[in-house]
Protein backbone atom coordinates (compact mmCIF):
# COMPACT_ATOMS: atom_id res chain seq x y z
CA UNK A 1 0.00 0.00 0.00
CA UNK A 2 1.43 4.02 -1.02
CA UNK A 3 2.27 5.88 1.97
CA UNK A 4 -0.22 8.55 1.10
CA UNK A 5 -3.04 5.77 1.05
CA UNK A 6 -2.44 4.84 4.68
CA UNK A 7 -3.88 7.56 6.61
CA UNK A 8 -7.26 6.58 4.62
CA UNK A 9 -7.26 2.23 4.99
CA UNK A 10 -4.29 2.13 7.74
CA UNK A 11 -1.82 -0.24 7.42
CA UNK A 12 -4.07 -3.37 5.63
CA UNK A 13 -7.07 -3.85 4.39
CA UNK A 14 -9.00 -6.49 5.41
CA UNK A 15 -12.11 -7.51 3.59
CA UNK A 16 -14.19 -11.05 2.99
CA UNK A 17 -14.25 -10.94 -1.14
CA UNK A 18 -15.89 -14.24 -1.00
CA UNK A 19 -16.13 -17.75 0.44
CA UNK A 20 -15.63 -19.38 -2.85
CA UNK A 21 -11.86 -19.73 -2.90
CA UNK A 22 -12.41 -18.66 -7.14
CA UNK A 23 -14.82 -16.15 -7.06
CA UNK A 24 -12.24 -14.69 -4.37
CA UNK A 25 -9.40 -14.88 -6.26
CA UNK A 26 -11.11 -13.16 -9.12
CA UNK A 27 -12.72 -10.51 -7.07
CA UNK A 28 -8.99 -9.79 -5.57
CA UNK A 29 -7.44 -9.24 -9.04
CA UNK A 30 -10.28 -6.89 -10.26
CA UNK A 31 -10.50 -5.01 -6.68
CA UNK A 32 -6.42 -4.74 -7.08
CA UNK A 33 -6.50 -2.97 -10.25
CA UNK A 34 -9.03 -0.74 -9.03
CA UNK A 35 -7.06 0.39 -6.19
CA UNK A 36 -4.18 0.46 -7.53
CA UNK A 37 -6.02 2.82 -10.24
CA UNK A 38 -7.03 4.97 -7.23
CA UNK A 39 -3.47 5.06 -5.97
CA UNK A 40 -2.13 5.99 -9.06
CA UNK A 41 -1.59 9.83 -8.51
CA UNK A 42 0.93 10.93 -5.95
CA UNK A 43 -2.36 11.55 -3.49
CA UNK A 44 -5.24 9.83 -2.44
CA UNK A 45 -7.88 12.68 -1.70
CA UNK A 46 -10.59 9.46 -0.94
CA UNK A 47 -11.29 6.53 0.87
CA UNK A 48 -12.66 3.86 -2.14
CA UNK A 49 -15.89 2.02 -1.00
CA UNK A 50 -14.31 -1.28 -1.33
CA UNK A 51 -18.01 -3.28 -0.06
CA UNK A 52 -19.35 -1.35 -2.91
CA UNK A 53 -16.67 -2.42 -5.07
CA UNK A 54 -16.67 -6.03 -4.15
CA UNK A 55 -20.90 -5.94 -4.83
CA UNK A 56 -20.41 -4.39 -7.69
CA UNK A 57 -18.52 -7.41 -9.43
CA UNK A 58 -21.53 -9.80 -8.58
CA UNK A 59 -23.72 -11.19 -10.95
CA UNK A 60 -27.19 -8.94 -11.09
CA UNK A 61 -30.89 -11.31 -10.92
CA UNK A 62 -33.42 -10.72 -13.00
CA UNK A 63 -36.48 -12.04 -11.87
CA UNK A 64 -38.85 -13.08 -15.26
CA UNK A 65 -41.52 -11.22 -14.00
CA UNK A 66 -39.44 -8.23 -13.88
CA UNK A 67 -38.08 -8.11 -17.00
CA UNK A 68 -41.14 -9.05 -18.69
CA UNK A 69 -43.04 -5.73 -16.99
CA UNK A 70 -40.23 -3.41 -17.94
CA UNK A 71 -40.24 -4.68 -21.49
CA UNK A 72 -43.90 -4.24 -21.93
CA UNK A 73 -43.82 -1.07 -20.99
CA UNK A 74 -41.17 0.02 -22.97
CA UNK A 75 -42.00 -1.17 -25.94
CA UNK A 76 -45.96 0.27 -25.39
CA UNK A 77 -47.18 -3.16 -27.05
CA UNK A 78 -51.02 -4.63 -26.34
CA UNK A 79 -50.55 -6.81 -23.65
CA UNK A 80 -52.94 -9.06 -23.08
CA UNK A 81 -50.56 -11.88 -25.22
CA UNK A 82 -47.83 -11.47 -23.54
CA UNK A 83 -49.35 -11.28 -20.25
CA UNK A 84 -51.44 -14.31 -20.88
CA UNK A 85 -48.11 -16.04 -22.24
CA UNK A 86 -46.33 -15.19 -19.71
CA UNK A 87 -48.71 -16.24 -16.51
CA UNK A 88 -48.65 -19.85 -18.23
CA UNK A 89 -44.91 -20.33 -18.73
CA UNK A 90 -44.96 -19.04 -14.68
CA UNK A 91 -47.21 -21.62 -13.45
CA UNK A 92 -45.46 -24.16 -15.50
CA UNK A 93 -41.89 -23.09 -15.07
CA UNK A 94 -41.35 -20.71 -11.90
CA UNK A 95 -41.24 -17.02 -12.18
CA UNK A 96 -37.04 -17.07 -11.22
CA UNK A 97 -34.25 -15.70 -12.43
CA UNK A 98 -33.78 -15.30 -16.62
CA UNK A 99 -30.36 -17.13 -16.44
CA UNK A 100 -32.00 -20.48 -14.93
CA UNK A 101 -34.41 -21.62 -17.41
CA UNK A 102 -33.59 -24.07 -19.82
CA UNK A 103 -34.77 -25.56 -23.14
CA UNK A 104 -37.12 -28.43 -21.32
CA UNK A 105 -38.83 -25.13 -19.86
CA UNK A 106 -39.58 -24.08 -23.34
CA UNK A 107 -40.46 -27.39 -24.52
CA UNK A 108 -42.57 -27.74 -21.39
CA UNK A 109 -44.67 -24.58 -22.10
CA UNK A 110 -45.07 -25.62 -26.51
CA UNK A 111 -46.07 -28.89 -24.98
CA UNK A 112 -48.74 -27.57 -22.63
CA UNK A 113 -49.89 -25.41 -25.42
CA UNK A 114 -50.56 -27.96 -27.51
CA UNK A 115 -52.96 -30.38 -25.53
CA UNK A 116 -55.04 -27.17 -24.66
CA UNK A 117 -55.71 -27.37 -28.65
CA UNK A 118 -53.32 -24.57 -29.81
CA UNK A 119 -51.65 -25.19 -33.22
CA UNK A 120 -47.77 -25.11 -34.30
CA UNK A 121 -47.86 -22.04 -36.13
CA UNK A 122 -49.55 -19.58 -33.48
CA UNK A 123 -47.47 -20.93 -30.90
CA UNK A 124 -44.19 -20.21 -32.24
Amino acid sequence: MPKNAVQYYRQFIRCLLSTDLHEAKVFAERLSDVLEGSWSGSTVNYKVDIPAIINSFKPTSYILSDVAEEYISLKQIDEKSPRSALATFISLAGDRDVSLYSREDAKLLIHHLELKGNKTTPIR
